[in-house]
């Protein structure tokens, strides 16, 4: 079965009522072994989704999305990425309170949980998700790596090959 949540308003809402919206999704439905994937932002929401129902999640797939540090916000992973005064550098989006709002978890909850993040090489994001690849390598374990030649929404763009990297993942 496949849950695809729709996040509260971001200008009337918050980090921590995203995450409280896909934990009561788990919780009400009794959910064990769930996959929880997270596309660009959604990946502040899953990793604070993990910490908090660890138990209940067999796998973190993170898609061309943010792989925050305890302590960091959307805006500071974004800030990570290449000077104000690159070229490269995507449209920030606006400081509404989900992207401002830090997420503070016990990294060592999730530690045991594999974990797969795609990276999406034609990404407007590719600089600040090239941070998350260092982290990733740093790790050395508790990760499957892949690239996908995409934008940032692989969905539109190579849906059948993110299709099928989903359901392999939910088969490791």
């Amino acid at each position: 079965r496949v849950f695809a949540p729709a996040l509260k308003d971001e200008y009337t809402s918050s980090l921590t009522v995203h995450m409280e919206q896909v934990c009561l999704l788990i919780t009400d439905k009794d959910l064990h072994e769930v996959i929880l994937v997270g596309h660009s932002y959604g990946g502040m929401v899953v990793t604070g989704v993990a910490a908090k129902l660890r138990d209940r999640i067999r796998r973190l797939v993170y898609l061309d999305a943010a792989l925050p540090l305890p302590g960091q916000s959307l805006y500071d992973i974004l800030d990570l990425g290449p000077s104000p005064s690159s070229s490269r550098r995507p449209a920030l989006p606006e400081p509404s309170p989900p992207y401002v709002e830090k997420l503070h978890y016990d990294p060592s909850r999730m530690e045991t949980l594999p974990k797969t993040y795609i990276r999406c090489t034609k990404s407007e994001f590719s600089d600040v998700t090239h941070v998350a690849t260092q982290r990733i390598a740093a790790a050395k374990q508790g990760w499957t790596y892949l690239e996908l030649p995409s934008s940032h929404v692989p969905m539109a763009d190579m849906p059948e090959k993110l299709f099928q990297i989903l359901l392999d993942a939910a088969e490791e």
